[in-house]
């Protein structure tokens, strides 16, 4: 019955733990405190590398933006006539990724 109810399950633990003698307790008590720690510092740990692994995808995907949007920019001054060393200083894109910019405006 104590294997099935969770609650009996704590009350025969302690009730075990109580009859200890006092070395055999503390031991007990020192093992259940280092467990506890441990358990602590995975949920930290865990914890920290999610928000880590936030920080990078927003990152990403903020740089990400970026490019598009200079990709995007580039592509209209490109339609407008502008120099490809003027769209490589306002986007910082390079030379090979303009020229790829301006295959595809005259595929379209």
């Amino acid at each position: 019955m104590a294997k099935q109810d969770p609650v009996m399950e704590k009350m025969v633990e302690s009730l075990r733990v109580a009859s200890l003698d006092p070395e055999a307790r503390e031991l007990y008590e020192a093992r259940a405190k280092a467990l506890k720690d441990l358990n602590s510092i995975r949920g930290e740990a865990r914890r920290e590398g999610i928000a880590e692994g936030i920080k990078e995808g927003l990152e990403k995907g903020l740089k990400e933006g970026k490019r598009e949007a200079s990709r995007e920019l580039a592509k209209k001054m490109l339609r407008k006539g502008f120099e490809v060393s003027d769209i490589m200083e306002m986007t910082e894109l390079t030379e090979t990724e303009i020229e790829k910019l301006m295959v595809e405006i005259n595929n379209h």
